[in-house]
């Protein structure tokens, strides 16, 4: 059952999120811890840094190839052409940052990765696959990853809908700043028939 958006609201204000969030999910994540390296690495620190790295171009590989999938189908289903340059617009990040997660030269941070995820409509589970393939994982610590998690949930995909909820999740100038796909889509559709 999704949940309205009063609903949401409903439970960040009783604080009751967190709970809906374990109840609701198989998600035990808590946020990768981060790694410190001093100036003098030990043999076991070099073997764990090497193995990251590999990790990282691993993760790298499947970020890209969800990525170019969720494009794919976008373009199929929107009959247009997406460039990386429409997507940095649309989510308002810089192009580069979209084609080096396309591309595969980057796993990319998680409020770009959450973005992607409202903007292709993904699913809970697409989410937390593109995530966990980035090494990431929502941090039900932090207010907003936890309404965006919760939107996501429950299919809410509508930017006024989200920025609803993250206005009272956590305050009046809290949002997520993405633009309407499709008024970006209007002229590309006219130009690609």
């Amino acid at each position: 059952m999704n949940l309205t958006v009063e609903e949401i609201i409903h439970l960040i204000k009783t604080n009751q999120s967190k709970e809906y969030i374990h109840q609701n999910t198989d998600d035990t994540n808590d946020p990768p811890e981060e790694v410190y390296f001093g100036h003098a690495l030990s043999a076991y620190e070099l073997n764990y840094f090497e193995k990251e790295i590999k990790k990282k171009k691993k993760n790298s590989r499947k970020v890209k190839a969800l990525l170019n999938e969720y494009i794919r189908k976008e373009e199929e289903a929107e009959g247009i052409d997406l460039s990386s340059s429409t997507i940095a617009r649309i989510l308002n990040v810089g192009p580069s940052m979209i084609s080096n997660l396309t591309s595969g030269r980057s796993v990319g941070r998680i409020d770009i990765l959450m973005k992607l995820a409202i903007f292709f409509r993904l699913s809970y589970e697409q989410t937390t696959e593109l995530l966990s393939a980035s090494g990431k994982a929502f941090n039900n610590n932090d207010l907003y990853e936890s309404a965006i998690q919760m939107a996501i949930m429950n299919e809410k995909y509508d930017i006024e809908d989200i920025n609803e909820i993250l206005e009272l999740a956590c305050g009046d100038n809290v949002s997520i700043d993405m633009l309407d796909k499709h008024e970006i889509y209007k002229p590309m559709k006219k130009t690609s028939q």
